[in-house]
């Protein structure tokens, strides 16, 4: 693939900024640890993950940036279907397989199968409707893996708690107000950490994230993670293994709806 176009200095697109310090990190760290493999991705997607936590967050905080209604117990967001990147997912596996019992892990593992199988009739019986279940990870109304969860949950947001409710109970015409910093920066860290590794020999993925190397549905690909172990699933990946096959095609677009508010108020 090669170098990718790395957006400039004065790039006004929000969230360009970040990408393209975050590339930039990304692939020195590559290269100074000697390419890709699973301790370099590693380390790439837990220092993305950490700049955009910290850092990038804290832009978000700025008094010239709207306030949003995510606040800690609301768990709307969590109803519907999410991303990650690869290297998310290995991230997010080895920190379960630090941090969980064996017996832990099994009862993960068993909460993702009962989601992606409820994911999957729910498509059977409205092909084209997004799915609404809640996520796997969540524990007592809570983010059971808040401190390395992935950047589209990061980066998801809403002005107005109602219409995330309202859309989460089945209501397909309600529309949220995201707040674009937040969205478009947060998407763009994780991007930008994938293009890296792209681009240093990892798996390709397209400009619409078409490619091995590019997200899959978070329930589906993190079990599929989890069933390898995080350090075989990484350099399985690596070699080009397909085992995220199936993890891709249930991967779901965001909502047109949602899709032109995000457009929307990236002009404002």
């Amino acid at each position: 693939m090669g170098e990718r176009r790395v957006p400039l200095e004065d790039d006004p697109r929000p969230g360009a900024r970040f990408y393209r310090a975050e590339y930039l990190v990304a692939r020195q760290v590559l290269d100074e640890r000697g390419g890709v493999s699973f301790g370099s991705v590693l380390e790439v997607a837990g220092r993305a993950q950490s700049w955009l936590t910290g850092q990038v967050a804290n832009v978000w905080d700025r008094p010239e940036v709207p306030r949003v209604a995510c606040r800690e117990g609301c768990t709307w967001c969590c109803f519907l279907a999410a991303s990650a990147w690869p290297m998310e997912l290995f991230a997010l596996a080895s920190w379960l397989e630090q941090h969980r019992t064996p017996e832990e892990l099994a009862g993960i593992r068993e909460r993702l199968r009962a989601a992606v199988a409820e994911g999957d009739r729910q498509r059977a019986a409205a092909p084209g409707r997004a799915r609404r279940l809640p996520c796997p990870l969540l524990a007592g109304g809570q983010c059971s893996v808040y401190e390395v969860r992935p950047a589209a949950c990061v980066g998801w947001n809403s002005a107005d708690v109602d219409p995330c409710q309202a859309y989460a109970e089945g209501n397909d015409e309600a529309t949220c107000t995201v707040e674009p910093l937040r969205f478009f920066s947060a998407r763009a860290v994780s991007e930008a950490a994938a293009a890296a590794v792209a681009s240093s020999g990892g798996p390709e993925f397209d400009q619409g994230g078409t490619g091995q190397g590019g997200p899959v549905d978070l329930s589906a690909g993190l079990l599929a993670v989890l069933e390898l172990g995080a350090k075989r699933a990484a350099e399985s990946w690596l070699a080009g293994s397909p085992f995220l096959a199936g993890a891709r095609e249930r991967m779901e677009r965001p909502p047109p709806s949602i899709v032109a508010a995000v457009a929307q108020a990236g002009k404002t």
